[in-house]
């Protein structure tokens, strides 16, 4: 299974690491509603046909923002 290797959420995109792409299909807040970038706590990434997968946003290290 590829893993998660960094988000870009200004552009909905999900980078694995294999170095697919895959697009960021929902952001949710903390009550789990959809919401705007700026209040992303958790992300949906549809991987291929029949997978979508949840990351918490805190899980992973910030490096940079642009």
């Amino acid at each position: 299974m590829r893993q998660l290797e960094s988000v870009s959420i200004r552009d909905r995109i999900a980078i694995m690491d294999d170095g697919s792409m895959c697009p960021i299909t929902n952001m949710l807040d903390e009550f789990g509603d959809e919401c705007e970038p700026d209040e992303c706590v958790c992300i949906i990434v549809h991987e291929s046909q029949d997978r979508w997968i949840v990351y918490e946003l805190d899980q992973m290290e910030f490096v940079t923002a642009h």
